[in-house]
């Protein structure tokens, strides 16, 4: 009974951790290092001994450690891939030394919250780098839209006036405050 309890107790407290670090990675309202810094806080509490533990992220170049930070021999190491490629590590370390267990000091329940860890970081640098992507891409073609000399418009389906760039407004004649809203139509019917 007692050794059943005690499982279900490192159950518990291994949900509980996971929720944490979903919700830590699911802040939309925070950069991605503060994400990153939330995480690393929140990795020695995975592990059994929780008051002697400190951790370490390496991504993308950059260092993340937690409170009390120190690195000893004591220590396991998973890597972060992102789409097929190394982009990090994690470590975990003990400030002191523990008997040993499936993975140096560390367990195989640990080595597991240290894989589902790693690879929530991976899925979290994807998105970081996805998004980069995607507002460089948006600045190029605001770029080109805003400095063609051709005459470019967006319009809804229904033929309203979302967006026009200079040369739009130049070869029609309106103001761009003018424009937004109008129906194709007026302008195209205007013309003759």
């Amino acid at each position: 009974m007692r050794k059943k309890t005690r499982d279900l107790s490192a159950k518990i407290k291994e949900l509980d951790f996971m929720f944490e670090i979903s919700t830590m990675l699911e802040r939309k309202a925070h950069t991605f290092d503060e994400i990153v810094q939330g995480v690393i806080e929140l990795v020695p509490r995975a592990v059994n001994y929780s008051e002697i533990a400190c951790a370490r992220i390496n991504l993308d170049g950059r260092v993340y450690t937690s409170s009390k930070f120190q690195q000893t021999p004591w220590r396991m190491a998973i890597d972060i891939m992102s789409r097929c490629n190394l982009v990090g590590t994690l470590e975990i370390f003990y400030l002191e030394e523990r008997p040993l267990s499936d993975e140096g000091p560390f367990s195989a329940e640990e080595k597991r919250l240290g894989d589902m860890i790693v690879s929530r970081l991976g899925r979290l640098f994807a998105r970081k780098q996805a998004e980069e992507m995607l507002s460089q891409s948006e600045e190029r073609y605001r770029s080109l839209f805003k400095d063609s000399r051709d005459a470019i418009y967006t319009t809804s389906r229904d033929g309203i006036f979302l967006d026009a760039n200079q040369a739009t407004l130049d070869m029609f004649g309106y103001t761009r405050e003018e424009m937004i809203g109008m129906d194709v139509q007026q302008i195209y019917v205007n013309l003759e």
